[in-house]
């Protein structure tokens, strides 16, 4: 009896795992231009952001209490992107994020995105984030600055399948 107790228990709990899985579900955000998808619903947050640098800046927020999934869309007065080139840009909007969350750069590269200048980060050691992780796509694209990224406090966040479907989810899309 208890074996088979054991047994249904682990039959709900992995049904239930697969069906969590099951609920991503693909966002679209035609007024800043891209789609990702994302484990639960998102959170929309106003930025509110300097009218002089940048026309509007939102975040979208899928909060699962040990990671949060988020994407950050900016889009800037032309004459205010274009005044550094993007690589330098993005050099210092990881610097930015890196002072933000007080941790340490662990690796930083370039990665391929079509009509985009883009890098990838991962920072460790976040004291914002209880001593955890952060893994970050950031892009150019024209006037716009996205920041894809994922946010936890339990060690190996940033290599899990959430993660990287996450990270591979993200599109540019047209208006």
């Amino acid at each position: 009896m208890q074996t088979r107790l054991v047994s249904i228990v682990f039959l709900v709990v992995a049904t239930s795992a697969g069906l969590a899985a099951d609920e991503w579900k693909t966002y679209r955000f035609p007024q800043d231009r891209f789609a990702a998808d994302f484990p639960s619903p998102v959170t929309p947050q106003d930025q509110k952001p300097d009218a002089k640098r940048i026309v509007r800046h939102n975040q979208y927020w899928s909060d699962q209490g040990d990671v949060a999934f988020g994407v950050s869309a900016a889009h800037f007065h032309h004459k205010i992107i274009v005044a550094e080139a993007p690589d330098k840009h993005l050099k210092g909007v990881i610097e930015r994020v890196r002072g933000s969350l007080e941790c340490t750069v662990r690796s930083q590269r370039e990665v391929s995105f079509p009509g985009a200048t883009a890098r990838e980060v991962v920072f460790e050691k976040c004291k914002k984030l209880s001593g955890g992780v952060a893994k970050q796509r950031l892009l150019v694209a024209g006037d716009w600055l996205y920041q894809v990224m994922v946010l936890g406090a339990k060690p190996g966040i940033e290599d899990s399948a959430d993660t990287k479907r996450f990270l591979e989810s993200f599109s540019l899309t047209a208006r």
